[in-house]
């Protein structure tokens, strides 16, 4: 299984991607996502690009501008359709990262529906 941590900001996407032992096998980075100000169908366009190719098997993502329930199935739904995942789990930034204080570390977060 390949998972991977998704911190989608409004300055930049950042990617963690780990295998099954949780070792980090790749780190990618990509232009900022706001589903707020950009639009729930950007922000999935920037996090599909900043995967570069890679087809998790899972995926968490932090997401600005994520407020409401509404938005963030839109884009989980989005996730799912273009890259055929079906693990996927979207929340707020803001939510995502106070769950881990880790001294800038990267953290891949996985939730549970």
């Amino acid at each position: 299984m390949i998972y991977a941590g998704i911190d989608a900001g409004g300055t930049k996407v950042r990617v963690a991607v780990a295998d099954g032992r949780g070792r980090l096998v790749a780190h990618r980075e990509g232009p900022g996502a706001n589903a707020l100000t950009d639009g729930p169908d950007a922000a999935v366009e920037r996090i599909v690009d900043a995967l570069s190719g890679l087809r998790p098997d899972a995926i968490a993502v932090g997401l600005a501008g994520a407020w409401s329930l509404l938005v963030s199935r839109r884009v989980t739904t989005g996730l799912r359709a273009a890259l055929g995942t079906r693990r996927v789990v979207v929340r707020n930034d803001a939510v995502a990262n106070n769950l881990n204080a880790n001294g800038g570390e990267y953290v891949a977060y996985v939730f549970s529906n």
